[in-house]
């Protein structure tokens, strides 16, 4: 049986084809295929309180340039240290967002 969702990321491009399959009928060979290609871009996020709260930040603003946002994973977690105490929670991650037609 083909899955739902198929997804292939070109690294070089960062450029995702996202393949959605939905059954017409009740024989699994027989599907409608439609075609999404998607962009993942890496942004940076930080924040006073935790690294929740720094990628809500971040995608909250990503949602200001980017239409489509479909998904995010963190790719890294750091914090910033003074005085022997966490001063800021920093995230980089990876934003996923459908193309437009």
């Amino acid at each position: 049986m083909i899955p739902e969702r198929i997804c292939f990321t070109n690294a070089a491009s960062g450029i995702m084809v996202i393949l959605y399959s939905k059954e017409k009928s009740k024989r699994c060979n027989q599907r409608e295929n439609i075609m999404s290609v998607a962009r993942v871009t890496e942004i940076s996020s930080s924040s006073k309180k935790s690294f929740d709260d720094a990628v809500e930040e971040g995608i909250k603003r990503a949602s200001k340039t980017l239409r489509g946002i479909t998904g995010a994973w963190v790719k890294e977690q750091k914090v910033s240290v003074k005085d022997g105490k966490v001063a800021e929670y920093r995230v980089n991650m990876m934003v996923t967002f459908v193309l437009e037609d």
